[in-house]
């Protein structure tokens, strides 16, 4: 992400508030990439590699939709405590 940020996107499939329209959801988690030994901030992480993010807040929105669809959806933001292990395997 910008500035370095770490971002975490997840698209999956869901209904309106009222469970009559199929939607298309984006949850995007944001945080810092971190040292899993010490929990501190690490700006030295390259892909393709080991990485560990620390998610701090999170938002869901609607993808492709107009203000009707938008106004019955479940959509947020907020603080998160999420940690996410990526590793490259091989």
């Amino acid at each position: 992400g910008k500035k370095g940020r770490a971002e975490a996107w997840f698209w999956f499939h869901g209904a309106t508030t009222n469970g009559m329209v199929r939607v298309l959801y984006l949850l995007k988690l944001f945080g810092d990439f971190v040292d899993p030994s010490s929990g501190s901030v690490d700006d030295t992480v390259e892909f393709p590699g080991n990485a560990t993010l620390h998610m701090t807040t999170w938002e869901l929105k609607v993808e492709n939709e107009g203000k009707t669809i938008k106004e019955i959806s479940c959509l947020g933001d907020g603080p998160a405590d999420v940690t996410i292990k990526v590793t490259v395997a091989g």
